[in-house]
């Protein structure tokens, strides 16, 4: 039995092997437990303060020696656990997948090594020299192997035999003649760890997939968590002293929660990177980290040289330098300058860092008000009369303005209509407005929306289209779930013929989802929807450029293309292209293809791998789901180099 994982095909573990292995997880898991339950006295005992200024220093604050010692040991038991917990998931979610397999024995051992104390003279001192040699020797594969179990160099695979006897050895020397080891004995496996490191480069850059790309950013994620938060601790506890029980009680267990705590972070996010779990959620990670330590050091900043400045103001003005108010006045000035710095660091990130044309509160907000329930009853306007038609029931509500029925002589309109207050203080939506009504009056197809009458320079600016009794495409799908195959080509040549003549007239729709196609009854083919286009509010000609409208994130999220994502400048029809490949996904399986909150699906839109719709749905063809996959590629020379040859795909897909 085999795992595809990308590039390479990981042999999973057969029932003997499986065997095999879960026995020996099972007695490690054992060892581990007994060791450090049975070594608690003894860890304990060993964190009990004994420099005399430590324990004057606990006196002066009248606080028991036991304090320190017992929240030692609860660190140690809150790392073992948190290892073990992960390394429990691990194997029991993959546990016949070899990476996975390696990485709990590793995380299993690896707390074992870094959170257990036990005297060299225990009964099981022989289980520990063997735990101790299997966490380095799996640390040192894990950098050659992860993420898809296949070694890199190839030679590597003969290495996991001799470094577990090395580190044995060296293990046992030490358990037997009581010393250490020496500088050799550690430059071997540091250096082999490094050469690994380099090797995880080499694959992110030349040999990764896409979703192996992800699962090397959680790992580097985490290390870099790490490098940065252990060793300013390291420095300041063992090796300088600066921080210390004697100096700061509060500060010296601070510092150590945050090393033991920023070691956790390892297991936890390799844990992530293995189980795939949100694995696309780390460069919105990436992002919010970029935003949230840089408004935290200039903030940081801000208050520190306030604090220092106004103490020496009033010590030259008032003899005195007045810390508490120099504390508080810091204080408000930070909390007063939070939102704009926050808001130009998000802004500064968003578009210089990651070239974006709008920020993603930018977009929350945008998908906020897209998402309000529209109002489906009469309103203000109702049994007024514009260009003759009495207007109804109010069908529709936006930014832009209201949709009204509208009758006359026995002809059913749909009224759409600028509001006055919009086209004076928004002239962006105004242009919009006007721009529809101009390409809509250029457009004469079957599946495109008619134009009855129009007129941009009344009061109210009014555009009267045909009325279409029924649902869109977004509703029929919610009601409905995924559109049965033969009906899915019927209409998705349709929808594609129809924006194929959009673009012959050098026009790009850029905003195409199924809530924007209506479901027309066909009277004469019984059950059967003609598929027809609307909202053409940002279309715009291939070659104009037109200013931006809202939060600049002209299109829809969910449907946007990458390129549309980064410039709007350098949009074509292939944009078009990618959001029709992403409403046939969702015609096919009843669900798009990325999901979560509008920030994760602007990342899966630029990097990550769209799941093959068969997956969901198996009975779709092969080629089929190769048309729609080509459709959803993230550069636009990979996609359809027009909508007649995707048309013509479709027709060609049994």
């Amino acid at each position: 039995m085999t795992l595809s994982t990308g590039t390479a095909t990981v042999k999973l573990l057969d029932q003997r092997q499986l065997w095999f292995f879960r026995y020996a997880y099972g007695v490690l898991v054992l060892l581990v437990v007994i060791i450090f339950v049975g070594h608690i006295p003894y860890m304990y005992q060993r964190a009990l303060p004994v420099l005399d200024r430590d324990l004057q220093a606990l006196a002066s604050l009248q606080i028991s020696p036991a304090v320190p010692a017992l929240f030692d040991l609860l660190l140690r038991t809150v790392f073992v656990s948190g290892f073990t917990v992960i390394s429990l998931l691990l194997f029991w979610k993959r546990a016949a997948d070899p990476m996975a397999y390696l990485v709990s024995v590793m995380l299993l051992t690896t707390g074992y090594l870094y959170g257990t104390s036990a005297p060299r003279d225990q009964s099981l001192w022989l289980a520990g020299v063997i735990m101790t040699a299997i966490a380095e020797t799996t640390q040192v594969l894990f950098f050659f192997t992860f993420p898809n179990g296949r070694y890199l160099p190839s030679w590597i695979r003969w290495l996991p035999a001799p470094l577990f006897i090395f580190r044995f050895l060296v293990w046992l020397n030490i358990y037997v003649t009581r010393t250490g080891q020496g500088a050799v004995e550690v430059g071997i496996v540091v250096l082999l760890i490094l050469i690994g490191v380099g090797t995880q480069i080499h694959r992110y850059r030349k040999q990764s997939t896409a979703t192996q790309r992800q699962q090397v950013k959680w790992l580097m994620i985490s290390l870099g968590l790490t490098v940065l938060l252990v060793v300013p601790s390291i420095y300041l506890l063992s090796i300088t002293g600066v921080i210390s029980p004697s100096k700061n009680i509060f500060v010296y267990l601070l510092v150590r929660s945050i090393r033991d705590l920023a070691l956790l972070s390892v297991p936890i996010m390799i844990g992530l990177a293995i189980l795939r779990y949100r694995l696309w959620d780390i460069d919105l990670t990436l992002n919010r980290s970029l935003v949230g330590g840089a408004v935290t050091l200039i903030l940081g900043t801000i208050f520190f040289v306030g604090f220092l400045g106004l103490q020496w103001l009033f010590s030259q003005t008032l003899s005195s330098s007045l810390s508490g108010l120099a504390l508080g006045i810091s204080g408000v000035g930070v909390g007063i300058a939070f939102n704009p710095v926050r808001k130009r660091v998000r802004h500064f990130v968003d578009r210089r860092l990651y070239h974006f044309r709008f920020d993603l509160n930018q977009l929350n907000r945008v998908v906020q008000r897209r998402e309000k329930p529209e109002v489906k009853t009469p309103a203000a306007l109702t049994g007024k009369l514009i260009a003759g038609y009495e207007l109804l029931d109010l069908i529709g509500r936006g930014g832009m303005g209201e949709v009204y029925k509208g009758y006359k002589e026995g002809q059913i309109v749909a009224v759409k209509l600028l509001r006055d207050d919009v086209r004076e203080t928004q002239p962006e939506i105004a242009e919009r407005f006007h721009r529809e009504a101009k390409v809509l009056a250029e457009l004469r197809h079957p599946g495109i929306i008619n134009v009855v009458e129009m007129d941009t320079r009344a009061h109210p600016p009014y555009l009267i289209l045909e009325y279409i009794e029924g649902q869109n495409l977004s509703e029929y799908l919610k009601d409905h779930g995924a559109v049965a195959i033969d009906e899915f080509k019927r209409l998705a040549v349709e929808i594609t013929k129809a924006i194929h003549y959009v673009h012959q007239q050098h026009i790009v729709h850029r905003d195409i989802k199924a809530s924007n196609i209506m479901l027309k009854p066909n009277p004469e083919q019984g059950d059967k929807f003609d598929p027809v286009l609307m909202d053409f509010g940002i279309a715009r000609g291939e070659t104009t450029e037109i200013t931006l409208t809202g939060s600049n994130a002209v299109g829809t999220i969910d449907y946007m293309a990458p390129e549309q994502i980064e410039s709007a400048h350098d949009v074509d029809h292939h944009a078009d292209t990618y959001a029709l490949g992403v409403v046939f996904y969702e015609m096919l399986t009843g669900q798009r293809p990325f999901q979560g909150r509008p920030a994760q699906i602007l990342f899966a839109h630029l990097q990550q791998p769209p799941p093959n719709p068969r997956e969901l749905r198996p009975e779709i063809p092969d080629a089929l789901a190769r048309v729609v996959l080509r459709a959803l590629r993230k550069k636009p020379e990979d996609r359809f180099p027009s909508l007649e040859s995707m048309q013509e795909a479709i027709l060609t897909s049994d």
